[in-house]
């Protein structure tokens, strides 16, 4: 894991290299203990930031911080509009429940959020109805299929990516759902 010194001296080189995007991920970011102080040091480099979470550990007093600094936007996975579905995949009993309580919770604060719908083989009929659900929550959709290797290389969760065919069928369901003008 990089130290604070290391990640700002990135986050130096990128703003040097005329990036304005810049998303915090993880694993879950706000476990670690100088996040805000990251935060602080990428807006004080001009990024327009947005952060990866699951929302869980974001209180009043964080969340009143995210606002001062301006983020652009949080983004929570939601794997599933059925709770069974997403626990599962997340492998902790309760977490639909405390993802849609964090939703709500951010939404009522002011920020901006966004709901992200990772697909993968255990979710692949759930779309609609995550896309139903953001609807409900009046916050953003989108979704992502994208699955990567874990942080320690382990490529096991490779196998949850689902195949072109769905990919493709995926694609052309969330092109007809988008409104024309």
């Amino acid at each position: 894991e990089m130290t604070t010194a290391e990640i700002k001296d990135v986050l130096r080189q990128l703003a040097e290299a005329g990036s304005f995007f810049l998303t915090f991920s993880g694993g879950e970011v706000f476990l670690r203990r100088d996040f805000f102080e990251l935060l602080e040091y990428a807006r004080s480099l001009m990024f327009n930031v947005r952060i990866k979470t699951n929302g869980i550990m974001i209180r009043d007093g964080e969340a009143e911080r995210l606002l001062q600094l301006g983020i652009e936007q949080v983004q929570i996975s939601v794997y599933s509009h059925r709770a069974e579905i997403h626990d599962a995949i997340t492998k902790v009993p309760g977490s639909f429940k405390r993802t849609i309580e964090a939703i709500r919770f951010l939404k009522s604060k002011g920020l901006r959020v966004l709901i992200a719908n990772i697909l993968m083989t255990a979710n692949i009929g759930d779309q609609n109805g995550v896309h139903r659900l953001a609807r409900e929550l009046e916050v953003a959709y989108a979704v992502d299929p994208t699955i990567t290797p874990m942080m320690d290389g382990n490529t096991s969760i490779l196998n949850l990516r689902i195949g072109g065919g769905d990919l493709e069928t995926v694609e052309a369901a969330a092109r007809s759902a988008v409104p024309r003008t």
